[in-house]
């Protein structure tokens, strides 16, 4: 079924204050957290893509279940990854159960596909982090000609995600994509490329990270 199902539709349009969600997502906690707090549009097939709070960003969800079997989820985002049309977010779920396979998680997700990766509890959580992401789409700015852009909600929730790596603070983790513009490129990076930026023992224990799941 995966194999046939488009990853992204071509034509997305989500009016301000909106947030564009698949059939799939009716009756569940995730959509009840949602109600009064944002205007739901359910679509009958939005691909591999669960919601759309913006045009230009699509968010997948990835239940404990989907964490734990990983065949499957793997194929769904790099479908998505390949469609290559809006920024990716991707909301999984953090439990006792899935804990032990996020660093696996956080290195295919951020670090191989560049998409953000936010945990969440449960789909409740989820919902809250959804309304969120709308919210910053429809915040007034002060003056019309400083548009804030788009990409800055989720350019955060890279650096969080980033931040996830042991060892790897804010500091190193700025100074990273500075330094090497994306994440494709710190993991590229040889080990004494990434030690001029975060240091000899900062380097060897994030190349160890990059090669060992």
């Amino acid at each position: 079924m995966l194999s046939t199902q488009t990853a992204v539709t071509n034509d997305t349009r989500v009016p301000l204050g909106h947030i564009l969600v698949c059939d799939r997502w009716q009756s569940t906690d995730l959509s009840a957290a949602m109600q009064g707090q944002v205007r739901i549009m359910y679509e009958e097939d939005l691909g591999v893509v669960d919601f759309h709070p913006s045009m230009s960003v699509g968010v997948i969800y990835l239940s404990e279940a989907d964490i734990i079997t990983g065949t499957a989820y793997k194929r769904k985002l790099v479908k998505f990854r390949k469609a290559n049309r809006c920024k990716g977010v991707i909301l999984a779920e953090r439990t006792a159960m899935s804990s032990q396979y996020y660093s696996a998680l956080q290195r295919f997700v951020v670090l191989e596909l560049g998409f953000v990766l936010i945990p969440v509890a449960n789909q409740t959580e989820a919902g809250t982090f959804l309304v969120q992401m709308v919210n910053v789409e429809t915040k007034p700015e002060g003056n019309p000609f400083k548009k804030k852009k788009t990409g800055h909600h989720t350019d955060l929730a890279l650096l969080e995600s980033l931040q996830c790596i042991p060892k790897l603070g804010v500091v190193k983790v700025k100074a990273l994509l500075v330094n090497f513009h994306s994440i494709e490129e710190i993991c590229n990076a040889s080990t004494d490329e990434l030690a001029k930026v975060i240091g000899r023992a900062g380097a060897a224990h994030l190349k160890d990270f990059l090669t060992h799941r």
